[in-house]
């Protein structure tokens, strides 16, 4: 989804700086400039689109993503049967439930419980979006912060040198420019000698020779010969197009492939819904299961109330008599004298 909406936004802005849509467009507005071999591309300005695009794709697509993380707690929840235990410590019983910031009209338990797994959903969306988010705007995830770290320490005067700082740092480009130098100097060196040798001799001769035929080098197409070098003839405009695009999809698919392998992303989230969990689960004790005892306490001398609860009244009753035949042995056998 993330890399999907990218893709199309390089595709339609590289589309716009085409040239059939030229002769419709703003120069000053699109800050585009005319050079020697037509249209000049404004890589920072796509750049920056593209990542704006990119975090809004993440925020976005994270709340979808978390409701993966958030089946895994209904799936508890039924494993465990919290609901049907609930209703069975209900005792057939119908009370009304308050959840604050939820409504202000009283909930039968089902619609208590729900309110509560929703509110867990809802605020972990909520959570998920905005830790990928701040995982997603560190620095070393950034492209403004590599080109602003890049236009600090190198002279980026190239779009390719400006698509290579953000693809692959500012260490990378500066080894391939220190690489570049001494061939550049010693190209220099060894035309200069070469310039010097291709100097007229002058001779002095006193007698007059005779004339020679000029050779004007004139060649027919079919004489054979050496073949004289043709000049590299410079990439075309839409050739540029299309290595902007791959470099600047490449640029976003690593961040993005960075972002989500990271092994720290999964396991915080996971941690972060566990928090929003238990916090729900003081909410069900302190919403739920102690008003329920209030009303179960309030209630305990009506007949069907009673009814109800007389199959675990005896239950209790048998556990509790248990507990004081342990006790009574535990004290006999601490006094008995060896």
């Amino acid at each position: 989804m993330v890399q999907d909406a990218v893709q199309r936004e390089v595709e339609t802005l590289l589309e716009n700086y085409g040239t059939e849509y030229w002769d419709d467009r703003d120069v000053t507005y699109d800050n585009l400039i005319w050079g020697s071999s037509g249209i000049e591309i404004p890589i920072k300005r796509i750049l920056f689109q593209v990542e704006l695009i990119m975090q809004d794709s993440v925020s976005k697509f994270m709340p979808e993503a978390a409701e993966v993380i958030t089946a895994e707690l209904e799936r508890t929840l039924e494993a465990h049967e919290i609901l049907s235990r609930l209703r069975r410590a209900a005792y057939e019983q119908e009370y009304n439930y308050a959840i604050p910031g939820e409504t202000a009209d009283g909930l039968n338990l089902d619609e208590a419980f729900n309110v509560l797994v929703e509110r867990v959903e809802r605020n972990f969306r909520h959570v998920c979006q905005q830790a990928t988010m701040y995982e997603l705007m560190k620095p070393e995830r950034s492209v403004h912060h590599r080109l602003d770290e890049g236009e600090r320490e190198l002279s980026l005067n190239t779009n390719e040198r400006l698509l290579d700082v953000a693809l692959n740092g500012v260490e990378s480009v500066r080894r391939e420019m220190a690489a570049n130098m001494p061939s550049a100097n010693s190209t220099q060196a060894a035309a200069a000698p070469a310039a010097v040798a291709d100097e007229p001799e002058i001779n002095i001769s006193i007698l007059d020779e005779p004339a020679q035929p000029e050779d004007l080098g004139i060649s027919l197409i079919g004489d054979s010969g050496s073949a004289t070098p043709q000049a590299d003839l410079e990439m075309s405009y839409a050739d540029k197009l299309d290595n902007v695009a791959v470099k600047v999809n490449r640029i976003f698919g690593e961040i993005l492939n960075d972002l989500f392998s990271d092994d720290d992303l999964l396991p915080r989230l996971r941690r972060l819904f566990w928090l929003e969990a238990t916090k729900a689960e003081r909410d069900f004790n302190t919403h739920i299961v102690k008003p329920m005892l209030k009303q179960h306490d309030r209630n305990l001398q009506k007949p069907e109330l009673r009814e109800a609860m007389e199959m675990d009244l005896e239950n209790v009753s048998d556990l509790e008599e248990l507990m004081r035949v342990w006790d009574g042995l535990h004290k006999l056998e601490n006094s008995l004298a060896i």
